[in-house]
């Protein structure tokens, strides 16, 4: 946590002090309907087929593709980046060369793009299409690393603001008066879970930024099949250090 720098004398600051302050960074939103709503089972997309038997490659899709273009694709495959300055400066090209190689791998249907909105900013997401993950596959193979992580801290922060809460497994169950929020620990790179995940959830702390970038990456390609989807996220560092989510409205 970063608190603002005030004089005080020793003993003034008591633990109210300290719960208001916390009241003021962490915000959770109350659900508003037709905005945060989830979607319904029979709208969900389904999940693709496991990465464990991906389908055949079209053999032509792999000729198009030159050591420039698999730079990007694992790239974005991989979690390095996933808006467009992310992923260009990850590489170290310019924007210019960035938009003319991703076009191309657009139009052979390997990467998909999602606008969002962050606070007065819009960014462009991409992700990979379910072709595009295959072919991912064929030269990089499925990541599922599963990281460790520790959330004391943050459940430290809740419990000084004077939320109530109750952790279960990979999810936190937070109740702030009338605002309750399932907060989701991502610490997998199985993106299939990911998937899954963002079913019923909007709110994520993840264990690293190439988490994050899949997290986000993800609900770019589930906001595809749905009206609106907004996404709060944060790593759990990020949050330790500034106590807030940050908010992502696909549109």
């Amino acid at each position: 946590m970063e608190f603002d720098e005030f004089d005080f004398q020793k003993g003034s600051v008591t633990d109210r002090d300290i719960a208001g302050f916390m009241r003021g960074k962490i915000e959770i939103e109350e659900p508003v309907e037709g905005r945060h709503k989830m979607l319904e089972p029979e709208h969900i997309e389904k999940e693709p087929e496991s990465k464990k038997t991906p389908r055949k490659v079209p053999m032509d899709k792999i000729q198009e593709i030159n050591e420039n273009d698999w730079g990007l694709i694992e790239a974005i495959g991989n979690g390095s980046g996933a808006f467009s300055s992310e992923i260009y400066k990850t590489l170290r090209i310019s924007g210019s060369v960035f938009n003319r190689r991703v076009e191309k791998l657009i139009d052979l249907d390997l990467v998909a793009m999602r606008k969002a909105k962050i606070k007065k900013n819009r960014l462009n997401y991409y992700y990979l299409t379910e072709l595009g993950m295959d072919v991912f596959a064929t030269r990089y193979g499925p990541e599922e690393n599963v990281l460790d992580v520790n959330v004391d801290n943050v459940l430290e922060m809740f419990k000084m603001a004077g939320w109530t809460f109750e952790a279960k497994g990979d999810k936190i169950e937070l109740n702030i008066g009338k605002k309750k929020a399932n907060i989701i620990i991502s610490n997998s790179q199985d993106r299939e879970k990911i998937f899954s995940d963002l079913s019923r959830n909007r709110y994520f702390l993840c264990a690293s930024d190439q988490i994050k970038n899949m997290v986000v990456q993800e609900a770019a390609r589930k906001a595809k099949i749905g009206k609106t989807l907004i996404l709060f996220i944060s790593t759990i560092k990020d949050f330790e250090d500034k106590g807030e989510f940050e908010k992502i409205e696909f549109d």
